[in-house]
Formats: C-alpha cells, structure tokens, sequence
C-alpha cells in the first residue's frame, strides 16, 4: 500500500512539474499563438477580478486606470503560478521517495528550486532530484529575464494603438464617433492621412528611443 501511495505522488508531482513547464514554454517561447489551459485559467481568474474591481467605478478613466493594471498583474501572478506547481510537484515527488514528513519534503523542494542549498539530500535519487530541480529553477528565471522585457514592449505598442483609437473614435470609444472622423479624414484629403502616418512613425521612433534606453 505504501508503495502505491509513493507511486502516485511521483506521478502527480511530475504531472504539476510538467503543467508548469508546458505553460511556461507555450506562453513565452513558442512564436505563435496558442491556447495554454493554465494559461488561460490564470488570465480569465484575474480578468473576472479585475472586472469586478471596474464595475464599481463610475467613470470610463477610473475603470480604465483598473483596467489598464490587468494585464501587468497577470503576468507577475502567471511566473508566482509555475513556482508554485513546480514547488508542489517536487514536495511529492520527495514524498514519494522516501521523506516521512510533508513539511521536509517542502523544505527540500524549496532549498532546491531556490539553489539555497539550506537541506542536503539524503541519497543519490534525491539529489539527482534536487539537481533537476535547481535546474528548472534557474531555466524560468532565465525565460523571465528573456521574454518579459520583450512582452513589455508588445504592450507598449498596444497601448500607442489604443492612444492612436482614442484620438479617432474618442473616450470613451464609439463607433459613430469613428466613423465620422474617418468619413472627415476621408474628405480632407491625403495630407491628414500623411500627418496621421507622421504621428504613427513619431510614436515608435519614441518607443524605440524608449527602449534602447532601458537596454542600456
């Protein structure tokens, strides 16, 4: 029976470990666009906060003020979700080897993915175990030093092309707002068409002086 129980926490915890891993690669590495399930889980949980947050305010700029948090704190929250399976997956799997007591278990697993060094394994599977641990620890804090800065600049130009519909359909946005803007645009002619194109080329010139300056 006690075998058995081993058993499956080695399974559920490498279950956890590779849910973490999948998510985290899928999400920051792989180019195109795909559906994560923890992923999206993450994003719709605090998305439905957020909303909650916004619907209690009044007005179109503190709703938008909210808003504009949301996708920020989603992807501090998404990094904190994978150490936190990771962390899980290895208190089971040390589980399942052996360690007699939940709360040791936890303290090799987080001794291990922190490379803090504080609880020696006992024995060659665990620190075979402890290795591969410290190993992907290090792996998400490279991929979060990578890609977030990366990520950052994706939403800084989101947010000039949202400056850019503000200007057209107003704040808050609406559609007949746009449509008679650009019915004007239209009629004026193609200098407010090349102004306009001025203003796109100034805003990611700035975007990119922005951006060279923080890699410095």
């Amino acid at each position: 029976m006690d075998v058995l129980v081993d058993a499956v926490c080695i399974v559920a915890g490498v279950a956890l470990i590779l849910v973490a891993l999948d998510s985290a690669i899928r999400t920051f590495v792989l180019p195109r666009g795909v559906a994560v399930p923890l992923t999206t889980a993450v994003f719709i949980t605090i998305r439905r906060f957020f909303n909650m947050v916004a619907n209690r305010r009044s007005t179109y700029e503190s709703r938008d003020a909210v808003m504009a948090l949301y996708a920020p704190t989603a992807l501090v929250v998404l990094p904190a979700i994978w150490i936190t399976l990771v962390v899980s997956g290895y208190t089971l799997i040390n589980r399942g080897l052996g360690v007699t007591r939940w709360r040791i278990a936890f303290q090799e697993s987080g001794s291990s993915l922190l490379t803090l060094g504080f609880v020696r394994p006992s024995d060659l599977p665990k620190t075979v175990v402890a290795f591969s641990e410290a190993a992907i620890g290090l792996f998400l804090l490279a991929l979060l030093i990578s890609y977030l800065p990366t990520i950052y600049a994706a939403f800084s130009r989101r947010e000039v092309l949202v400056a850019h519909m503000s200007a057209r359909a107003g704040e808050p946005p609406e559609p007949v707002d746009l449509l008679v803007r650009a019915y004007r645009i239209e009629r004026l002619g193609p200098v407010v068409r090349v102004v306009a194109a001025e203003r796109r080329s100034q805003a990611r010139n700035r975007d990119a002086a922005l951006e060279r300056l923080r890699e410095r």
